[in-house]
């Protein structure tokens, strides 16, 4: 079996698949797991990877929890760590072997704990306010400086990440009283009155804690009560709860009315990846609202695993379904505003259009007000033109991201994707090392 190389010349097909080339031959990666690396071992590696046909590898950086099998740990900017890599090059060139690196110790990502907060990942924050038209001096609500993917929600093991954000801009455009949550007469939990003051706060950090059952399906009901009927186009919740490989599911919610002859279904928020679900829907007018929770249990959410493989080592159980955010509207809002906005992903936007609401009042681009330079940083100085204004002060936090899994000597923020400088300059301090 022959064919023709680029010059025309017979190539023995068979021979070079008995035989190929380096560069059709296959790379490996190369797992210095924890600190076990040593020179004399990345030799021996290389040169019996070498020995089997393979022609490169692809160096990880990685930590798991292995046990130590060296004197010693050897890790990014020590002697010894120096020592195995300029072994490692050195053998490799002497082979014919290509090395590559990972951009960052783990298996993904790009960071360190070099990246300082502004120059890694960030997400918008905002904070907001009303004000009446007339001479304003306020201080404005701070922005939210947690790490993590929605606001002030931490994210799930980001403990250690710095509180940090930065103003961008301020703005006012005229307030609508339907974007301003309904204040019910009381919440409910199981047949008692709790305090629900935590529930239309605008926070999605911390929140109430309703009964879960953490071996099992379970289900926990929340209801706003009114003392006369209201008419409720839209709803934003707060279900922060467990993240991760092992975690308990986040609940499915339903939003119910009571119509006189028992409780309807008006809106069904699925889970996303965001803590905050907002659903819009066509008017309804009733007295009473409640929101029911059910979600199954961390085991019984696990993926059916092969014969053999590992279970996860931790589950993270959940025993209560945390509400931070229930609030009622009774404008319109943006359906499924938060992922809408990038914060999370859904499998289907084209299936998330907003509710065809004629009492929809966008806002005018023409009313809305740059102010600025009328905020120092804390306190805002304005003229307002008469009437309610909505102030909103926008800014950007971290999300907490960092590389892994790595060894915590080689773990920390992931540098902002979406800034070239920043790019650089991570890259450079990470290939020094």
């Amino acid at each position: 079996m022959s064919s023709s190389s680029r010059d025309g010349a017979p190539l023995d097909l068979w021979s070079l698949f008995l035989d190929p080339p380096a560069e059709a031959r296959p790379r490996a990666w190369w797992h210095w797991m924890d600190g076990n690396a040593d020179a004399e071992g990345a030799v021996a590696d290389l040169e019996w990877l070498h020995r089997v046909g393979v022609r490169g590898v692809h160096l990880f950086d990685g930590g798991m929890g292995v046990p130590l099998v060296v004197d010693a740990p050897r890790h990014p900017g020590t002697p010894e760590w120096d020592d195995a890599v300029e072994a490692a090059v050195t053998t490799a060139a002497r082979l014919g072997m290509e090395i590559a690196i990972v951009t960052s110790a783990g298996w993904s990502a790009a960071g360190g704990p070099w990246v300082e907060p502004a120059d890694a990942m960030k997400k918008v924050v905002w904070s907001e306010t009303v004000v009446e038209g007339g001479s304003v001096d306020i201080t404005l609500p701070p922005l939210p400086d947690a790490a993590g993917g929605f606001q002030d929600a931490a994210r799930h093991g980001a403990d250690g990440s710095p509180r940090w954000c930065t103003d961008w801009r301020v703005v006012a455009f005229p307030a609508d009283p339907g974007q301003t949550p309904l204040r019910p007469t009381a919440y409910m939990s199981e047949g008692a009155e709790i305090d629900g003051a935590p529930l239309i706060d605008r926070a999605f950090g911390d929140g109430i804690r309703l009964p879960r059952d953490p071996d099992a399906w379970s289900e926990a009901v929340l209801e706003a009560v009114f003392d006369e009927p209201v008419t409720v186009r839209a709803v934003t919740l707060g279900l922060p709860g467990p993240r991760g490989f092992g975690a308990a599911p986040p609940p499915l919610a339903v939003l119910e009315a009571e119509d006189g002859a028992g409780f309807r279904e008006v809106a069904r928020l699925d889970p996303t990846t965001v803590v905050a679900r907002t659903a819009a829907f066509p008017a309804v007018t009733a007295r009473r609202f409640r929101l029911v929770l059910s979600a199954a249990s961390a085991s019984e959410a696990l993926p059916q695993l092969s014969p053999g493989v590992r279970m996860p080592p931790v589950l993270r159980r959940a025993d209560a379904f945390v509400v931070s955010e229930f609030a009622l509207f009774t404008g319109p809002r943006v359906h499924h505003a938060e992922t809408k906005a990038g914060f999370g992903e859904e499998r289907d936007f084209y299936a998330l259009d907003s509710v065809d609401d004629p009492s929809t009042r966008a806002i005018d681009p023409g009313r809305v007000v740059d102010l600025t330079d009328a905020f120092d940083g804390r306190r805002l100085r304005w003229d307002a033109p008469p009437g309610s204004w909505r102030v909103l002060r926008l800014g950007a936090s971290l999300t907490g991201q960092t590389n892994g899994p790595a060894p915590a000597i080689s773990t920390g923020l992931e540098v902002d994707k979406l800034d070239g400088r920043r790019v650089r300059t991570y890259l450079r301090a990470h290939l020094e090392r």
